[in-house]
């Protein structure tokens, strides 16, 4: 199974938590949303060689 149930309740004991949580709610979304791609070509190329190379050396 890949997941659990998402029916659990969300309880929030303290009152700084609760405060943090109202002021994360209503704060407005960020102009600039995050960058779908944030690795250069270049790191996403070292990571993909990384990878073959952990790839290759489990199959022993």
């Amino acid at each position: 199974m890949a997941t659990s149930s998402f029916d659990r309740p969300f309880v929030i004991n303290d009152e700084e938590s609760l405060k943090k949580l109202i002021e994360v709610m209503s704060a407005d979304p960020p102009k600039d949303p995050l960058s779908e791609h944030p690795f250069s070509d270049t790191d996403r190329e070292r990571g993909e060689a990384l990878l073959n190379q952990f790839l290759s050396r489990s199959g022993r």
